[in-house]
């Protein structure tokens, strides 16, 4: 197209980006994301008028001084999308601006926003104006050295200082910050912008899901809310999300969970008194594995929860202080699923592989134990509702091992995978305590109340049998108390 006619249609786009959407990706954006992108380009606009004295209005003057856009939404929304539109807008509107990517790290960089632009870059009609690479998205006559976004990752392992110049050290007339899942960037990481958003059109976009109910992004939207644009998303209103998979999510944890207010709701988890694992010490623990390591004496462990009634089978792996990914399958035949397990154990070559050996698990137990006699892996069936090992404490096994993996979780001993139904099923049972012991809330208590099965915490539950290769029964008898096998993990008994 001709220089004048080109420009022209960018001026076009640069005040109506729903169009630019539109124009560019062959999209049509749900109602959540054009009220969104309106107001992000109206907070564009607002900064660069007022910076240029051009006959601001009240709403522009009010707009101008706040730090940017702060989305705050259930899962499968469209954040990722409308991050994406956000910053090929930016960067094929306005003349050589900067644009600063940043996640909890790179490896969630990678899978998320960034993957995402990569996609909407592929299906740009200006495609061929920019580059994208694994580290930056630039527009190709400059080659990367300017007009460009590139992405900026905190180390975790870092002090605050450090973590504190992810983002320093920006400076442009149109300079962008993008947080993608800010919940779950440290505090420290947005501790320049003041000193940093100081030209004329420098400003944020954050896009979270409330994973947590305190720190930077949560604050964008209630305590400090006045100097942000804060932007809600409930899933319920998204034409991106299926009423089928919110109904599963109300059905398996119920409306007032914190899995259903976070990934549906959109809104911070609530703190309940009596839940024996907070959710906060859940989230502290995912992907905790760059901080923690596994020890030599640190044995390979499977762990299967048999599912009945139509529920799922879920085998956890877990070496140490880290959980790898689960496996989850639905087989009504027990021998398909020991069938399943046989193969599983075979691949990985577990030191231990655990089973609950109640109702349908009985026979899995007794199948798998003797296809796999001729190995070097040990089957072993754990029945929680036996009697505590510590019954001064509590009531049964299963009460004893909830609370061991609490007091793990409460020390931060553990790293999870990013799993949000692992995540949804640890933090769903109740406690009581009464004369002194500790009573879980029972599956048919949760059932009474709407709460399925957590299939996934069981697997994981049954990991606690074990502190350092010592199976759980051995801490507390006395035939074992002399000759405790020693561990390089400290541990506090409950």
């Amino acid at each position: 197209m001709a220089k004048s006619t080109e420009a022209n249609i960018i001026l076009e786009w640069s005040h109506n980006i729903v169009k630019y959407v539109r124009d560019t990706f062959d999209a049509e954006p749900t109602t959540q994301q054009a009220t969104a992108l309106l107001l992000f380009q109206e907070l564009v606009w607002a900064k660069i008028h007022v910076y240029k004295n051009q006959a601001p209005t009240d709403r522009e003057k009010e707009l101008s001084a706040k730090f940017g856009m702060s989305v705050m939404s259930g899962v499968g929304t469209g954040k990722g999308a409308m991050g994406s539109w956000c910053i090929i807008w930016f960067l094929t509107c306005f003349p050589y601006p900067k644009i600063a990517v940043t996640s909890p790290s790179a490896k969630q960089m990678a899978i998320t926003l960034w993957s995402e632009l990569a996609k909407w870059h592929q299906r740009s009609k200006l495609k061929d104006w920019f580059v994208w690479n694994s580290e930056k998205f630039f527009f190709k006559e400059q080659e990367g050295k300017q007009w460009f976004a590139a992405t900026r990752t905190a180390n975790t392992r870092n002090s605050p200082d450090e973590q504190a110049e992810t983002l320093a050290g920006l400076h442009e007339e149109f300079l962008l910050i993008v947080a993608d899942e800010a919940s779950g960037i440290p505090d420290p990481v947005f501790r320049p912008l003041e000193s940093t958003l100081t030209q004329m059109c420098n400003l944020c976009l954050l896009f979270f899901n409330p994973t947590r109910g305190k720190g930077y992004a949560y604050d964008t939207h209630f305590r400090d809310s006045g100097d942000w644009l804060p932007v809600h998303w409930n899933a319920e209103e998204s034409t991106n999300v299926t009423k089928e998979s919110i109904y599963r999510l109300e059905k398996k944890y119920g409306r007032d969970s914190n899995t259903f207010r976070i990934r549906v709701l959109g809104i911070p988890p609530s703190t309940t008194e009596n839940t024996v694992i907070p959710w906060e010490w859940i989230q502290d623990a995912i992907d905790r594995d760059g901080e923690l390591e596994s020890l030599e004496d640190d044995q390979l462990l499977y762990s299967l929860d048999v599912g009945a009634g139509g529920d799922d089978s879920s085998l956890l792996k877990r070496r140490g202080p880290i959980v790898y990914p689960l496996e989850c399958v639905n087989y009504n035949d027990s021998n398909m699923l020991t069938d399943w397990a046989v193969r599983q154990a075979l691949a990985g070559e577990p030191k231990e592989f655990l089973l609950d050996n109640i109702g349908v698990g009985w026979g899995v137990e007794g199948n798998l134990r003797e296809r796999l006699k001729h190995t070097d892996i040990r089957v072993v069936g754990v029945n929680v509702a036996q009697s505590a090992y510590n019954p001064h404490r509590f009531f049964r096994l299963r009460d004893e091992l909830w609370w061991r993996a609490r007091d793990t979780f409460e020390r931060g001993v553990i790293s999870l995978p990013n799993d949000p139904l692992l995540a949804g099923d640890l933090n769903a049972p109740r406690y009581d305590e009464t004369g002194g012991k500790i009573k879980v809330e029972t599956k048919k208590e949760m059932k009474a109340r709407g709460i399925e099965s957590p299939n996934r915490a069981d697997s994981f539950i049954m990991t606690e049998v074990y502190e350092g290769g010592a199976i759980l029964r051995k801490l507390y008898s006395p035939l074992h108390k002399k000759n405790k096998p020693k561990s390089t993990r400290s541990w506090k008994t409950v």
